[in-house]
Order: C-alpha cells, then structure tokens, then sequence
C-alpha cells in the first residue's frame, strides 16, 4: 500500500477523466489535434501518422477537465463545481480531433 489512511486524504479541486481508445484494431491517424483551455490537459502521444501496432494498447488519449481549487479542508466539492468541469470535459471532447481510419469511442464520450 502507499501508506496512507483514507481520512488524510483531501479533495483540493473536483477532475473528470475521459479515456478515448480504439474500438478495433488497424487504422491510421492522418490528422490529430488536441483540446486546450484553462483546466483542460491530454495526456498521450499521438501524432498524425499514427499506426497502431497489432498487438495494442486499445488507450489511445486520456482528457483531464479540473475545475478550480477553493474550499476548506474536509468541505465536500459543491455539484456546480463539477458540472463546470463535466461542462468543460465535454467541450474538450468535442473539440479533439482525430481523423483517419482508427476507430474510436469518441462519439460515445460527446
């Protein structure tokens, strides 16, 4: 374990995760753009060209949307507070562009 006890830990900013990965393996990334904004991070390593290799990894990019860090101490996250990050996750999604032949789970994350 890490050691540490559930009550020591703190939620400082709500985060939302999408995971887009590919649904069928082959295919090739021709264009690729990533989200951007305030509160919005990618985390993969695409690049138009991308081909799979036969054995993969289906994850191909994960969104991070973070809302703001406030509160106090044990104070739990107020519902606006997440649905201006759902909110942002979603603009985000919608602003990823992957062209090419992969395909994905991104219309399902929209």
């Amino acid at each position: 374990g890490l050691g540490l006890a559930q009550e020591s830990i703190r939620v400082v900013a709500p985060a939302i995760q999408a995971r887009v990965a590919m649904t069928a393996p082959g295919g090739r990334l021709a264009s690729f753009a990533e989200p951007g904004g305030a509160g919005v991070r990618c985390d993969g390593a695409l690049y138009a060209g991308y081909s799979p290799p036969s054995q993969y990894d289906p994850l191909l990019v994960k969104i991070i949307a973070r809302g703001a860090a406030g509160g106090h101490e044990g104070a739990e996250v107020p519902a606006s507070s997440w649905e201006v990050v759902r909110r942002r996750l979603l603009r985000a999604c919608s602003e990823l562009h992957l062209g090419g032949t992969l395909q994905t789970n991104l219309a399902d994350l929209r």
